[in-house]
C-alpha cells in the first residue's frame, strides 16, 4: 500500500514537472539553437532532393546552405554539383572557388571556349 502511494506521487511529480517545462517559454539558447539549424535542415532538404533526382529544388537548398556557410568547401563543392545537375548560372562562380575539382575546371574551360577565349581554355585543358 505504501509502496503504491509513493508509486504515484512519483508519478505525480513528474507530470507536473514536465507540464511545467512545457507551459514554460523557450529560452534564447533554445531560439538561437533552432536558428542556427537552417543550414543543417537545407543541406539535408537538398542531399534527399538531389538523391530524388529533383535537382532544382537541391539546387535551391544548396544554395541557401552555402549563404549561410560560404567559406565551407564540402558545402560549396555540393552546390556546385546540385547547381551544375539543374543548369543553373551559379554553377560557373561556383566553378571559380573550386580550383582543384576537375570537373570546375571543365565548366570554366566550357566558358572560356564559348566566350572565345581559346588559349585561356586550352592552358586550363592542358593544366588539368
Amino acid at each position: 500500500m505504501q509502496h503504491a502511494r509513493a508509486a504515484r506521487r512519483s508519478v505525480l511529480l513528474a507530470l507536473i514537472l514536465l507540464s511545467a517545462c512545457a507551459a514554460s517559454e523557450p529560452s534564447r539558447d533554445t531560439a538561437a539553437a533552432a536558428g542556427s539549424s537552417g543550414i543543417i535542415g537545407n543541406f539535408l532538404a537538398g542531399r534527399f532532393a538531389f538523391s530524388e533526382g529533383d535537382s532544382l529544388p537541391a539546387a535551391n537548398d544548396m544554395l541557401q546552405a552555402l549563404a549561410e556557410r560560404p567559406d565551407d568547401p564540402e558545402l560549396t563543392q555540393q552546390a556546385f554539383v546540385a547547381t551544375l545537375d539543374a543548369g543553373r548560372p551559379e554553377a560557373v562562380t561556383l566553378a571559380r572557388r573550386l580550383p582543384d575539382s576537375q570537373v570546375a575546371q571543365l565548366v570554366l574551360a566550357d566558358v572560356d571556349i564559348k566566350a572565345g577565349h581559346w588559349q585561356a581554355a586550352e592552358q586550363r585543358l592542358h593544366d588539368m
